[in-house]
Formats: structure tokens, C-alpha cells, sequence
């Protein structure tokens, strides 16, 4: 609004003027007579001009006057904005302020932690390294030890070897003793009794041995009882020979001639035969079923020549065996299934 009523002061102004001059030029104009309408036109003019101006100037007043409210209002305006606009800087600034306290003390917490975590980790390159150390040098200490256990193991098993070797040795030895051993076994015991009287008695009663009592005392070394005594179970007797002859002649007679009562008499075995001859009891039987003569000898089982009919001659067979063994040729004459009790 300034700006439009601007030209119209302008206007006036001028009006203002021209009426000035207009005005200053009637003493001229009055004086002659001649001239008086247009005189009149010219008043008239004057104050048409006049009331003009007083509209302009009024109008111009009336402008500027909103122009200084607007202005007013448009500094207001301006002003409270600034202050809002002050105030939020401020806010901004103090928010930034904190947030700028609170990045560096977080920073220097991390700095601080850092700190913390690199003599952590310096501990532990360390721990690390002596651990390293620790473990090279177990690494060494157990190469040492497993050449060692090498060695151990190597000798073990020499010194195994050599006593499997020495315990062969001596069942061998325990084997070849008890070859000129028999066992008797459900001979009932007596009160002081001669354990030999009473087996010379037992072999010729049950014809197992030639010759008179005397005689088969001189083939007999010694004669004992083994074994806890218990009730209604008598114990079994040991018999030493001086002589493998007798006491295989007295086994194989013993077989042929059983008794008809619960005396029976067998080889004196080591326990590791015992238990094979167990365990080839079965397979013996089969044998003997089949018509061969089989026996038990040494951890071993020969099957001998095959037994002919009556009237007829035996035919020979290839002898068998079990245990690994190879078939035995020392010329021992084989006999019947051994169907003995069990010690």
C-alpha cells in the first residue's frame, strides 16, 4: 500500500504547486475585466485541485499509517521469531554442549577401557608365549618319554617272550613229571592208611598191573592224598611211578579193564592239558564214533589207526590232531577215547 499511494502524493504535490502559481497570478488576471469566466473556471479548478490534495494527502496519511502498523506487526513478527529462533539455538547449543561433555567422557571411558584391554591383551601374549614355551617344552619331555615307553615296550616284550619261553619250559618240565603220575579217584579214604598198600592192593585186584603186591610196589615210587578232606567225598590219590613203561601200561589197562564201581583211575595232566582235553573231549568222541582209535597226549589229540572188525586187520589212517600241533610219530601206541571223570 505505501508503494501505490506514493504516485498519488506526487500528484498532488504537483497539484499543490501549479495551485501556488495559478494563485500568484490572479492579481493579473483580476485586474482585467475583460476577462472573468475564465477567472471563475480557474477558482473553481483551484479548489477542485485543493479537495484533491486533501484526499491525497489523506489517503496518504491513511498508508503510511497501516504501513507503520504492518511494519509494526512485521517487526513483531520478526522479533518473536529471533527470540524463538535465540531460544532454540540456545537449546541446540546447550543439548550440543552436553552431548559434546558426554561424547568425551564416554571417550575417555574408551580410552580408558582400551588402556585397560591392551595391558589385558599384553598379559595375555604373554601368558601365551609362556604358555608356548610351557608347551614345547612338554612336547619335548613327551618325545623323550614316548622313546623311552619305545624302549620299555620293546624290553617288555623280550622279557615277555623270554618268559612265555620260560613258562613253556616249565610246564614242559611239569608235563614230562607228571608222565610217571596216575590219579585215582573215588577210592574211599581210610583210617592210617598205606597209600601205597592200598593202591598195589587196587591194581591187582582190578587186573590192571602183572605180578604179585610186591612187584607192583617196586614199580611204585610214592602215593599220597590230595585235596581237603569232605564229607561222603572221598579224596583222590596221587601215584608216582619209577618208571613211564609201568604207569602207561597201568592207564591203558585201566581202560581197557574199567571197573564197574565209581573207581576210576586216569592221567595225571597239568591244569592247561586238563582243560584241552576238555574242550577236545567232543571232537575225541566224534572220533572214536567214527571207528578210529584217539587219545590225549601232550595238549594234543592223535587219532591212530582206524580200528579194523573182528578177524580183520586195522587199516591204517593219517593220524590228526588238534591245537595246533603237528601229529605226533615217537611211536606212543594210541588207545581208546579217554572217558574218564573230571579231577
Amino acid at each position: 500500500m505505501p508503494a501505490a499511494c506514493t504516485p498519488n502524493l506526487g500528484q498532488a504535490h504537483s497539484a499543490t504547486q501549479s495551485g501556488d502559481t495559478h494563485i500568484q497570478s490572479q492579481p493579473s488576471t483580476a485586474n482585467s475585466d475583460t476577462d472573468v469566466a475564465p477567472l471563475a473556471r480557474e477558482e473553481s479548478s483551484e479548489l477542485g485541485a485543493e479537495n484533491m490534495l486533501d484526499k491525497a494527502v489523506n489517503g496518504a496519511k491513511k498508508g503510511e499509517n497501516e504501513s507503520a502498523k504492518l511494519e509494526r506487526r512485521l517487526l513483531g513478527a520478526i522479533e518473536a521469531m529471533g527470540a524463538k529462533l535465540g531460544n532454540q539455538i540456545q537449546e541446540l547449543r546447550t543439548s550440543v554442549k552436553a552431548d559434546m561433555v558426554d561424547l568425551k567422557n564416554e571417550m575417555t571411558n574408551l580410552q580408558t577401557k582400551c588402556g585397560e584391554n591392551t595391558g589385558k591383551i599384553q598379559e595375555l601374549e604373554r601368558s601365551v608365549e609362556f604358555a608356548h614355551g610351557e608347551i614345547n617344552t612338554v612336547k619335548e619331555d613327551a618325545k623323550e618319554l614316548w622313546a623311552k615307553i619305545r624302549g620299555l615296550e620293546r624290553e617288555a616284550q623280550t622279557q615277555f617272550e623270554e618268559g612265555r619261553k620260560v613258562g613253556e619250559k616249565v610246564h614242559d618240565l611239569e608235563r614230562r613229571s607228571r608222565e610217571y603220575n596216575f590219579r585215582v579217584m573215588g577210592l574211599k579214604d581210610r583210617v592210617r592208611e598205606n597209600c601205597l598198600d592200598t593202591v598195589a592192593e587196587l591194581l591187582k585186584e582190578s587186573l590192571w598191573a602183572k605180578g604179585s603186591k610186591e612187584e607192583i610196589l617196586e614199580n611204585i615210587e610214592v602215593a599220597h592224598r590230595t585235596g581237603k578232606p569232605r564229607p561222603r567225598v572221598p579224596r583222590q590219590m596221587i601215584v608216582r611211578c619209577t618208571t613211564r613203561r609201568f604207569r602207561n601200561a597201568v592207564v591203558r589197562a585201566a581202560k581197557q579193564n574199567r571197573r564197574r564201581d565209581k573207581i576210576v583211575l586216569f592221567e595225571d595232566l597239568t591244569q592247561r592239558d586238563y582243560q584241552a582235553r576238555q574242550k577236545a573231549k567232543p571232537q575225541m568222541a566224534e572220533y572214536y564214533e567214527q571207528g578210529f582209535n584217539v587219545r590225549f597226549y601232550r595238549g594234543k589229540v592223535i587219532v591212530g589207526a582206524k580200528r579194523a572188525p573182528a578177524n580183520q586187520e586195522e587199516v591204517p589212517e593219517k593220524q590228526g590232531q588238534e591245537d595246533g600241533g603237528q601229529a605226533r610219530t615217537d611211536g606212543a601206541q594210541s588207545t581208546e577215547s579217554d572217558e574218564s571223570a573230571e579231577e
